[in-house]
This record gives C-alpha cells, structure tokens and sequence, in this order.
C-alpha cells in the first residue's frame, strides 16, 4: 500500500493497529470455495512458520547472549567478592562462583535455535499432510461420487455406532485421508495421479520437495542422520546421488534451506489443488483461473516476487492455459514481467514482453507495456485515453496493483490521474484512513476480545485485497 501513514498504538495495552485503506473488492467470491480456503489456509500456515523462524531465532540467540552477559557481571562480581571478603560471606561468594558456572555450562551447551528451526521444519510437513487431508475432503464436499469407489470391511459392531449414512460415508473418507498420510510422499502422489489419471510429479521442485520431506523424516526419528532408506528415495526421484550425504552424516537446517523449503512446499501445494481442481471440476475453469490470477497477485503485492514469477509460470504452463481466456492468460504475462522486471530490471521485462504478439489488445495491456518499458510519457496519455474505467484497470488498480508501483512516484502519473479523476492520487489515500481516535478504539476492542494470554503478542487482523485487474 503506497501510504507513509504511521501506526498508532495503545502504549498502555501493548497493541498496534496499523491502519490500513479500504479497498473495494469485485469478481467472484472465493472465500468460502473449498479447494481455494484449503490452497489459502496451506499458504498462510506456511507464511507464518517461515515469519516464526526469522522472528524467533534470532530472539533466542539475543536471548542467549544477554544471559551470558549476565552470567559473566555476576561471575566478576563473585570473583571479586572472594578477594575482599572472608569467613561466611567468602563461602557465599563461593557457592555463587560455582552456581554461575554451571548455568554457564547449561547456556554453553543450549541449542535452543537449532530446537526452534527443527521444530518448525518438521511442522512445516504437518501442515502439507493437514493440507492434503482437507484437499481431498473438499473434493468429497463439492462431488461426493468422486469417492464411492472406496471399498473396506466394516464389522455389524461398528456399523452399528454409526448413526446415519452420511457418518458412514465420513468415516470411510477419514479412513482413505489416513491411509494415503502413511505413505511416502511419492506413494501419495502416484496414488492420485492413479486415481485421476493425471501426471503430477513432473515439474521442477518435485525432486526438492521429496528431498525435504526425506529429510524432515530424519529430524523427525534419528535427529538428521542420513540413513539408506533418505539417499535411496532421494535417488529415486531426482536427486544426484553423488551431491547426498553419506549414510551416517549429520544433516542441518541452514536458513537458507529452510527458507526454500518453504518456497517448495507452498508451490507443490498451490500446484497440486489447482491440478488437482481443474482435472476433476472442469466447469470450475473460470474460478480456478480467478483464484490463481488472486495467489500471483498477493505475490506481487507482498514483493515475493520469486514467488510471482513461479506461479505465473505455472499458470501459463500448457496444462492450465488450455483452460484459460486469452485475457486471463494476457494477465498472468503481464504479472510474469512485473516480477521479472523487480527481479531483473526493466529490460529483462521488455525483452520477455516483446516475445508476445500485442496486436489487436485491450488499451489497458497497452499501458502495462508502456509502464513496464518505462515510457511513463506514453502510459500517461494511454490513461487518459483510458478515463477513469478501463476494461481492466479501475481507480482502484491504480492505487493497489504492483503493476504502477514505479508509476505513481512519477508526475506524469499525478499529472494525469489528476486529469482524469479530477482530484489528487494522495487526497485518495488520505481520505479512507481512520482517525486517531478510531485506531485507540480498534486496539482496545482487540485486546478485549483477545485471550488473556496473548495479549502481549496481539496482532493487526490480516486484509485480503483482489482488484478488477486479476478476477475478470
């Protein structure tokens, strides 16, 4: 959001609220989709567990440090004590030298940090299991046929605790959810790509995110000591079995690791339900398309733009533009050379852009070419030429998406948006963002309604955002 608004708090409570600017939503809704909810709940899981590492980490390492601090000025103090004092006050200072040094052996010894990264790393691949639990019920919930293949035995007696069919039919659900989770990863996915005869595994992170996995099984039974059955199923499905540890070796979770972990398991993830959508609900084409042009956006609007450029690429693969619009797919280029151009520079973007044919295309993908090539003069006149709606691009677009990010500090971009709103971008801004007053009273509702517990580590409420741009 390209505001400088500062954040109010309530020194008292301990709360920020950060204000933020009302923004006016349009095309499908989503939210209570079951495939989207269950792609969206994955992403936000995963999005905490990597905030939860880069937040608590460092916090225990300072932790550690300003304890050994500590320890060191009492031991000095002791030290000292000892030479002027005598008889019980020296004795005092004595069992405090000793006391001190065995919390300086505890603290020396700690690995507090590394109980944090292992913990949230193993976490991470519970999330994916709960993730492919709520897939798969979600496909049940919007088609339940999709499952009267199940087959298993069912003693009278347990026929007979469950009440009504629909109980029945649940538990067969649970049972098939919770013998697809004992399996291997690799196992899960051939499993689904028998049952929907569709391929699954043959994209670039597959062979990353079975080597996570693997290694989430070490940390998980025998702390990361690589053993036959890691180098075997890694071999297996991608991995060079030269660059793997030998059996015996202690695995790590460096930052940078854990952190492309992260990337992997989102994307295999956002990749696998929207597959996974498209092959079984083939009428949903037009809402599976809205949701992905959604996820690139949110990418592009939280500056992950690795991230926007790896789904963009997946949304103009073969397999999901079959199925898409030419102006959805005219989009997700567009996205594809906003990321690259953050990534890369402008020029990697005009030279990605020129491989297109624009002829004959919507004004409005006219002035996302003159804004990515940064001919700001030209995409000045485009919005006017344009007015204040477009076919896709609103008021709104111009305030929210990353496309204009450069744009709007440009005064050819106030100049014209002035022109042709008749009022200033910044009186825009401005004009929707609470009151000091209505901020201190937000944050004293929030803590009311906040757990006793975590009132100290209470946070904003998260606003989800579309735009015209990305839901046509």
């Amino acid at each position: 959001m390209a505001t400088n608004t500062k954040a109010t708090a309530n020194p008292k409570n301990s709360v920020i609220t950060i204000p933020k600017v009302a923004i006016k939503s349009s095309g499908p809704d989503l939210s209570k989709h079951p495939i989207a909810n269950s792609i969206e709940t994955l992403i936000s899981c995963v999005t905490d567990i990597a905030w939860a590492l880069s937040v608590a980490v460092p916090h225990a390492q300072k932790t550690q440090i300003r304890f050994m601090r500590k320890l060191a000025a009492r031991q000095r103090k002791n030290l000292e004590a000892i030479k002027k004092s005598n008889g019980s006050e020296q004795a005092e200072a004595i069992a405090g030298v000793l006391e001190t040094a065995r919390n300086v052996d505890m603290l020396l010894a700690s690995k507090m940090p590394d109980a944090i990264v292992r913990g949230l790393f193993i976490q991470l691949f519970c999330e994916f299991d709960n993730y492919t639990g709520n897939l798969i019920r979600s496909i049940a919930t919007l088609d339940e046929s999709k499952f009267f293949h199940l087959k298993r035995e069912i003693t009278i007696g347990e026929l007979k605790s469950l009440p009504t069919i629909d109980a029945l039919k649940n538990d067969l659900l649970e049972k098939e959810i919770e013998n697809l989770r004992r399996e291997s990863y690799p196992k899960q996915f051939q499993t689904l790509e028998k049952d929907y005869e569709l391929t699954l595994t043959k994209f670039d992170e597959w062979t990353d995110f079975v080597e996570a996995s693997q290694r989430r099984n070490l940390f998980t039974h025998v702390g990361g000591i690589v053993s036959d059955q890691y180098i075997s199923v890694c071999s297996a499905n991608g991995s060079d079995s030269k660059k793997l540890k030998p059996k015996g070796s202690q695995l790590s979770l460096s930052p940078e690791y854990f952190f492309r972990a992260c990337e992997v398991v989102e994307i295999t993830g956002i990749m696998l339900g929207h597959t996974l959508w498209r092959r079984i609900f083939p009428a949903e084409h037009n809402l599976a398309n809205s949701h992905l042009n959604h996820l690139v956006y949110e990418k592009l609007r939280t500056q992950n733009f690795r991230g926007a450029l790896r789904l963009s690429e997946f949304g103009l693969s073969p397999v999901i533009t079959k199925q898409t619009s030419g102006v959805d797919r005219r989009i997700r280029v567009i996205n594809k050379a906003i990321a690259l151009s953050r990534l890369n520079g402008s020029k990697s973007a005009t030279d990605y852009l020129n491989t297109e044919d624009w002829s004959d295309t919507l004004r409005d993908f006219s002035l996302a070419r003159a804004v990515l090539e940064e001919r700001y003069s030209d995409a000045a006149q485009i919005m006017r030429k344009i007015g204040k709606e477009g076919e896709l691009v609103t008021e709104s677009a111009y305030r929210n998406w990353p496309l204009f990010f450069n744009f709007r500090k440009q005064q050819e971009f106030l100049e014209a948006y002035l022109d042709v709103f008749g009022y200033s971008f910044g009186s825009t801004i401005t004009s929707d963002l609470p009151d000091a007053d209505e901020v201190t009273t937000t944050a004293n509702n929030k803590q009311s309604e906040a757990p006793k517990s975590a009132k100290s580590r209470a946070q904003p409420k998260k606003q989800k955002t579309t735009d015209t741009v990305l839901t046509q």
